[in-house]
């Protein structure tokens, strides 16, 4: 059993620009993580120790450049079944804009841990459009809460 708790073998995947997405916990700078999140505005306010246990309690992708430094991350629960929540995804400044955010989102919909989730949900307050070109739509609200609705075999 790893440090997240979970039995389940770590998943990685390989970016065409040797870009690297793993939820190997060994592999993942969990301080690092946490500086990254602190200065966002989702998380900027939650205690550190919160956090920690949060990531902890979560399959963790780490995204790490062809040189092996860590540059993204994003944070999944799921029963692997029902439902899934993606939660704070975040790319290092110098590395948006370039199309990775849109490898990671598509490469864990559709990842074997998570092909029989039917229902996927998130909240953001400013990246709609992102989520939207993944089938994403603003649930009626506040307008932050959004949710992408499947059918799987």
């Amino acid at each position: 059993m790893g440090q997240t708790g979970r039995i389940d073998q770590p998943e990685t995947f390989v970016h065409r620009d040797a870009f690297v997405l793993s939820d190997d916990p060994s592999r993942l700078d969990l301080d690092f993580i946490l500086d990254c999140l602190a200065t966002t505005y989702w998380a900027g306010g939650e205690p550190r120790d919160r956090m920690r246990r949060a990531l902890l309690a979560s399959h963790v992708y780490g995204l790490y450049t062809p040189d092996g430094g860590l540059c993204g991350c994003v944070r999944i629960l799921s029963d692997g079944v029902f439902n899934a929540r993606i939660s704070d995804l975040f790319l290092l400044p110098e590395y948006r804009g370039c199309g990775l955010g849109h490898w990671i989102l598509e490469t864990l919909l559709h990842a074997s841990r998570f092909k029989e989730v039917r229902r996927w949900q998130l909240v953001t307050e400013d990246a709609h459009t992102f989520y939207e070109r993944f089938g994403f739509q603003v649930f009626p609200g506040d307008g932050k809460f959004m949710t992408l609705s499947r059918t799987t075999t």
